[in-house]
């Protein structure tokens, strides 16, 4: 059984996850939350396998969650739910710049 925590700042999609996953046999969601502290306190309170979690989202955001999580339980997988793959924030937070500004390809690593 793989042990889920869910982390997301809309409630409907965070609910209709939890749904979806809990369809599961194999999934089991133990927690959820709203933002990246909850992300991270939850972790610490429950052990879960897998965190399932949002990019954006009010206080501590995704990625600064994930970072955390990974750094306290290395053994825990983290997914992060993000917007586009083209979002421009995005690559600049993962720390990938554009191949060529005036076009649209694949980024290559800084």
């Amino acid at each position: 059984m793989i042990r889920l925590v869910l982390v997301d700042d809309q409630e409907l999609v965070r609910d209709g996850i939890a749904l979806l996953l809990g369809r599961n046999d194999d999934m089991e969601v133990v927690g959820v939350g709203s933002n990246g502290h909850d992300a991270i306190r939850l972790v610490r309170e429950l052990n879960p396998d897998v965190v399932l979690m949002d990019v954006r989202m009010p206080g501590l955001d995704g990625l600064s969650a994930a970072r955390r999580v990974l750094a306290e339980r290395p053994q825990t997988r983290v997914l992060v739910l993000r917007p586009s793959p083209t979002t421009s924030t995005w690559r600049r937070r993962c720390g990938w710049v554009p191949a060529d500004s005036s076009s649209r390809t694949r980024p290559e690593r800084p």
